[in-house]
C-alpha cells in the first residue's frame, strides 16, 4: 500500500461534520475535518459525534486542516467543542471563505429566522461579529483565508496536463516539516484586515494547553491555489477549493432594509457597522431587524460557501492501483478495480443556477473524473440541486447531510429521484448512528 484515505461523514442531524484521514508510509497522518456544526434541536447528536471524534483520534491529536465552508450555525457552531484546548483536538490551519461584515450578518440573521436557539449560541455569535478573533481561540497556527480567484483560474491539476507549480508567496504556508505543499496558481500573502477587524499580527504569541508559545499568522489565498498531500512515491492526494460567491446586489438590498429599519443611511450603517462592538448589539440588540431585513430579501438565496475537492491530483493510471471499501446506512460495498475515490463537498453552493454551475464544472475540470462520493449541496436542497450534476461528475454515492426540521424537504424528493434514476446510491446522513456514511480507499 501506498496511501490510504478514510473518511467519515458523521451523523449529527441537519447540520454538516466531516473528518478523513490521509495515511502515507511510515505511520504518517493527514488529519482533517470539514465543518462541525448542527441545527440546535440536533445539539445532543452533535455532541455525541463530537465526543466519538475526538474518542476515535484522541486528545490534543494534531488535525492538519480545518476546512470550515460558510458562516451559517449548523455548520461551525460544535467547532468550539471539537478543538477546545483541554480537553478537544488541536487543530493546525484553518481555512475559510473571506467574508464581508455584511455576510457574516446576513448568515446570521438567517440563523435567527430559520433556527433562534442557534443564533443564541456564543461562539456562533463571536464567529458572526469577528471570525478571526473566534478562530483564534481554537489555538490554531494559521487561519486561511480562501477568495474566489481570477475568472481564467482553475484548480490545480483541472488540466491534465499540468505539474503542480508553486503559487507565489507559497514559502509563507510551508516548511520542510510538513508532508503537504501548496500548488497552483496566484498570490498568497498576509491578511489585511477590514476596519473594526481584530487580526494578531504573526508576532503575536498564544499559549497552548502544553504551556508552549503558539504563534498565529492570518493569510490569504486564491481557490486556484490547493493542498497536496506528498510521499516518497508517485501519489499525491490533493485538497482543492472552490469559492462560489454571494450574489452582491442581494447584499446591498439587505443592508438597505436592515439600515431603513435602524433609521439610518446604508452609509452611517457601514461605518457603525465597522466597529466590533456595534456589531455585537446588532446580534443581542437588534436581532428583529435582522430578522426582518432578511425576510425582506430572501428568495432561497445561499451566501458564499466553499466547496472542496479531496482526492487523487490525477487519475490513476490503472484500475488495479485502486481499492475502495464503502460502508453507507448500513451496506458495505467494494469496488474494486476502482478508479473514482475521490470526494467532493458542496457546501451551501448554488449548483442550480447554470452560470454558477458551470464555473463551478470548469474550476475543477479533469478532477471531476476521480470523484467517487458527491455530497449533495444545500443539504440535498432542490434550490441548489441540477441533474447535470451527476452526469458530469458521475459519482458512485451521493450524500446529504439532513433530518426532519418542520416542513423542510432536505433531501428534496426531486433530488432524491434523480440520483435513484442515475444509478447512483444515495445516504441521508441523519441524526441515527445507523446513517453514518465511510469510505476507505487504498491505493497501491
Amino acid at each position: 500500500m501506498k496511501l490510504r484515505h478514510t473518511r467519515t461523514q458523521r451523523p449529527v442531524g441537519q447540520g454538516f461534520f466531516h473528518m478523513g484521514m490521509v495515511k502515507l508510509q511510515k505511520g504518517r497522518f493527514i488529519r482533517y475535518v470539514v465543518d462541525c456544526g448542527s441545527m440546535a434541536m440536533y445539539t445532543s447528536a452533535r455532541n455525541r459525534e463530537i465526543s466519538e471524534a475526538i474518542s476515535q483520534w484522541g486528545i490534543g491529536t494534531k488535525v492538519d486542516f480545518l476546512f470550515v465552508s460558510h458562516a451559517h450555525a449548523d455548520h461551525v457552531n460544535g467547532l468550539r467543542k471539537l478543538f477546545d484546548p483541554p480537553s478537544g483536538l488541536r487543530v493546525e490551519t484553518v481555512f475559510m471563505p473571506l467574508l464581508s461584515m455584511e455576510e457574516r450578518l446576513f448568515a446570521f440573521a438567517r440563523t435567527s429566522v430559520e433556527d433562534p436557539l442557534a443564533a443564541s449560541d456564543d461562539f456562533y455569535r463571536e464567529f458572526t461579529v469577528d471570525p478571526i478573533a473566534a478562530l483564534t481561540q481554537l489555538e490554531p497556527t494559521r487561519i486561511v483565508l480562501v477568495r474566489r480567484g481570477t475568472q481564467d483560474g482553475n484548480a490545480p491539476f483541472a488540466n491534465p496536463d499540468t505539474d503542480g507549480d508553486s503559487p507565489t508567496g507559497a514559502q509563507i504556508l510551508m516548511d520542510d516539516q510538513q508532508d503537504w505543499k501548496l500548488v497552483g496558481s496566484g498570490v498568497i500573502g498576509e491578511h489585511q484586515p477590514a476596519d473594526g477587524e481584530r487580526v494578531p499580527p504573526a508576532t503575536d504569541q498564544t499559549k497552548n494547553i502544553a504551556g508552549s508559545i503558539r504563534k498565529v499568522n492570518v493569510l490569504e489565498m486564491p481557490d486556484t491555489v490547493g493542498l497536496l498531500v506528498t510521499d516518497k512515491n508517485s501519489i499525491h492526494w490533493l485538497f482543492s477549493p472552490y469559492i462560489d460567491p454571494l450574489v452582491k446586489s442581494k447584499e446591498r438590498d439587505f443592508l438597505e432594509k436592515l439600515a431603513a429599519l435602524l433609521c439610518l443611511s446604508v452609509e452611517d450603517l457601514a461605518k457603525k457597522a465597522a466597529n466590533s462592538n456595534f456589531r455585537l448589539e446588532l446580534l443581542t440588540k437588534h436581532e428583529s431587524a435582522l430578522r426582518q431585513a432578511y425576510m425582506d430579501v430572501e428568495k432561497d438565496l445561499n451566501l458564499t460557501s466553499m466547496c472542496l475537492y479531496s482526492g487523487p491530483s490525477r487519475q490513476p493510471a490503472s484500475p488495479n492501483e485502486v481499492f475502495s471499501s464503502s460502508l453507507h446506512a448500513g451496506w458495505h460495498f467494494r469496488l474494486s478495480p476502482a478508479v473514482r475515490c475521490g470526494w467532493l463537498g458542496t457546501g451551501d453552493a448554488d449548483l442550480k443556477t447554470q452560470s454558477r454551475r458551470e464555473s463551478f464544472f470548469k474550476h475543477f475540470g479533469a478532477l471531476l473524473k476521480n470523484v467517487q462520493t458527491l455530497t449533495l449541496p444545500h443539504h440535498g436542497s432542490e434550490h441548489n440541486f441540477h441533474r447535470e450534476l451527476l452526469d458530469r461528475i458521475q459519482p458512485k454515492f451521493c450524500v446529504a447531510a439532513a433530518d426532519q426540521v418542520g416542513k423542510w424537504r432536505h433531501p428534496g424528493s426531486g433530488v432524491i429521484q434523480a440520483v435513484a434514476s442515475f444509478g447512483a446510491f444515495v445516504s441521508v446522513v441523519t441524526s441515527g448512528t445507523k446513517s453514518l456514511a465511510e469510505d476507505d480507499v487504498y491505493l497501491l
